[in-house]
């Protein structure tokens, strides 16, 4: 009996890894309160956090419903969704707002 799931497994779950990694990553770095030169107020933040959001979970779950997740086409949607959440989440940003 080949080990067939398993091989599967562990090839579906390495693009599923790498996506949860870069959007954590991208959000403890926005979230450390390093300075920036243009103040953000909170409601454009939290609108740009809920867009990426967004853009993760439909990431994800195009990764779920894909037979490859290795297939140019995910592989160039991936590259596209953590450009965007880049763009929209700057490592370094300074926000303005009451108490703050």
């Amino acid at each position: 009996m080949t080990r067939r799931r398993t091989r599967r497994t562990l090839r579906h779950d390495a693009p599923h890894a790498r996506a949860l990694a870069g959007f954590f990553l991208l959000f403890f770095t926005c979230a450390s309160g390093a300075p920036q030169f243009d103040a953000a107020s909170f409601e454009d933040y939290r609108a740009r956090v809920t867009r990426a959001t967004e853009a993760m979970e439909e990431l994800h779950q195009a990764f779920d419903e894909t037979d490859d997740a290795n297939a140019p086409e995910f592989l160039a949607r991936e590259r596209r969704v953590f450009a965007d959440v880049r763009a929209a989440l700057p490592a370094r940003e300074k926000l303005e707002g009451a108490g703050v």
